[in-house]
């Protein structure tokens, strides 16, 4: 047999010894679940918005690619919500506070919308 020949085998047995290894690995690691808000809100028992407000301490995950107007899905390693909920923490936390929707500033008083002053 050529060396290089010997080389190539020796090389095929190395892989197939690998592959065998990564698959022992991954047989023993705990598979993770991902969890959207929706499930993360429904598991704490708030609303999706406080998910988000949220999402740093509950460890959300950036699933995607961002692009120029394109959005990244959101989701939470279960494992962390988990430890967030028996961390002692209250099991329902206060929604985010809700923004105010401003009109445009009243005039002001002995004047019209426009400006102009009133003539009564």
């Amino acid at each position: 047999m050529s060396p290089e020949l010997t080389a190539i085998n020796e090389l095929r047995a190395e892989l197939a010894e690998l592959r065998a290894q990564l698959r022992e690995v991954l047989a023993r690691a705990p598979e993770r679940e991902l969890l959207t808000a929706a499930e993360v809100a429904e598991l704490l028992k708030v609303n999706v918005k406080t998910v988000y407000a949220r999402k740093s301490h509950l460890g959300a995950q950036h699933i995607g690619e961002r692009g120029p107007g394109r959005k990244t899905r959101l989701r939470f390693d279960s494992e962390r919500v988990h430890e967030v909920m028996r961390a002692g923490l209250p099991a329902r936390v206060e929604d985010p506070p809700r923004r105010r929707r401003r009109g445009p500033n009243p005039p002001p008083s002995g004047m019209t919308a426009a400006g102009n002053p009133l003539l009564f």
